[in-house]
C-alpha cells in the first residue's frame, strides 16, 4: 500500500500564502508625491488650493552680497511656476515639474512678489537686501 502524506501538510502552506497575500493588499507602498527637493523655498503639497501657504517659507530674504540666488523647489505632485509680478523685476522659473528645482538670481534689492502663473492664487515674496 503506497504511503500518502497527510493533507494537512499541503493545506497549511496554501492557507499561509492566502493570508499573507490578503494582508499584503491592504495598503499600497506607492507614493504619488515626489520627494521634496532641496530648496530655499519649496512649493508644498496641495499648493494650488492655498494662497500664501503654497510656498514654504512664503517670504524669503536673500542678500545680493551672497549672490542673490534663491532655489525654488516643487515638492507638490502638480506642475507650477515661480513668476515675478508686474511690479517687481521680471523673473520666471519656467514650468517646474514635480520634484524639480530652479535657481533664480536676483540682481536688484527690494521686494519681489511672485506667484504661480498656472495657479495665480499661490503667492510669495522674496526680499533682496544689499
Amino acid at each position: 500500500m503506497p504511503h500518502r502524506a497527510p493533507r494537512l501538510s499541503l493545506t497549511i502552506p496554501l492557507v499561509a500564502a492566502t493570508v499573507l497575500a490578503a494582508c499584503g493588499s491592504s495598503y499600497s507602498t506607492s507614493n504619488n508625491n515626489p520627494p521634496p527637493p532641496t530648496a530655499d523655498v519649496t512649493i508644498v503639497v496641495g499648493a494650488m488650493t492655498k494662497t500664501t501657504a503654497a510656498f514654504s517659507p512664503d517670504t524669503f530674504t536673500v542678500s545680493l552680497g551672497a549672490g542673490g540666488k534663491v532655489v525654488f523647489g516643487n515638492g507638490d505632485a502638480t506642475t507650477h511656476t515661480v513668476t515675478g509680478n508686474a511690479d517687481s523685476a521680471s523673473f520666471y522659473s519656467g514650468h517646474l515639474a514635480p520634484g524639480t528645482v530652479d535657481t533664480i538670481t536676483f540682481t536688484t534689492q527690494g521686494n519681489h512678489p511672485f506667484h504661480c502663473s498656472i495657479h495665480p492664487n499661490m503667492v510669495g515674496l522674496v526680499i533682496v537686501n544689499p
